[in-house]
């Protein structure tokens, strides 16, 4: 049976796509960044915290017992937004650390000892944020945009190995951390901007992902697939 693992497994996004790969059949592994908090979905769970070199570590330790995986997605994210001018230094070394640094080394340490199978899929879960911003978000978009450049070398190296890298960058999605966040009034307002008039559903993402991800993906590599409505066409 195909294995998939999911950093950051237990957000609205990233359940989502464990429900998807497991309703494809496929053994889920997912990580949360508290001890505390469970996963649907999933054949195991594994404790990560991205900025924190011990769990990080422990966890490439644990890892190793399961064996190697057929996708690996990339779903854990922060974003921290703030005026420029404002930002203090904690605040972009932590979105770079959780939404670049950390997934691009642990990506490393999979490949090095084997942990993705040749002809796997490797799949970041991105922003529109790499390709259109705004004042508040100067961080948050560095740091996916730097993503963006990453796959595509990414793309480059594992082709030996037959390995897929790819990125898909939602827009606005309707999340419990979205209503947490906005206002309807704020939705709404994001949603008079989206050409179909509305937002994504987690299933909508996970159903891209669960494509370039998947066995369906077959030539696919390098690409930041952009899940917007039609926003960035504007």
């Amino acid at each position: 049976m195909n294995k998939a693992l999911v950093i950051g497994g237990n957000s609205g996004i990233g359940s989502a796509i464990c429900q998807r790969f497991t309703d494809a059949d496929y053994n889920v592994y997912g990580t949360v960044r508290d001890a505390n908090l469970s996963l649907e979905f999933t054949d195991g769970l594994f404790v990560l915290d991205l900025t924190d070199t011990e769990s990080f570590n422990r966890f490439c330790k644990d890892i190793e017992s399961v064996g190697a995986f057929d996708a690996v997605i990339f779903n854990a994210g922060i974003i921290e937004p703030q005026p420029f001018g404002e930002y203090e230094s904690i605040n972009i070394d932590n979105m770079f650390c959780v939404n670049t640094l950390s997934p691009l080394k642990l990506l490393n340490k999979l490949v090095k000892a084997e942990l993705i199978q040749n002809t796997g899929k490797v799949v970041f879960v991105g922003s529109i944020a790499s390709v259109v911003s705004k004042p508040t978000s100067v961080g948050y978009s560095a740091s996916k945009s730097a993503l963006v450049g990453a796959i595509k070398a990414l793309s480059l190296s594992l082709a030996e190995h037959g390995i897929l890298v790819n990125m898909v960058s939602p827009g606005p999605t309707k999340t419990a951390m979205l209503d947490k966040n906005l206002s309807p009034q704020q939705q709404q307002e994001i949603i008079n901007t989206i050409p179909l008039k509305r937002l994504a559903r987690p299933e909508e993402v996970a159903q891209a992902v669960y494509f370039m991800g998947s066995e369906m993906n077959t030539y696919i590599t390098g690409q930041n697939i952009i899940l917007d409505g039609g926003f960035t066409s504007r």
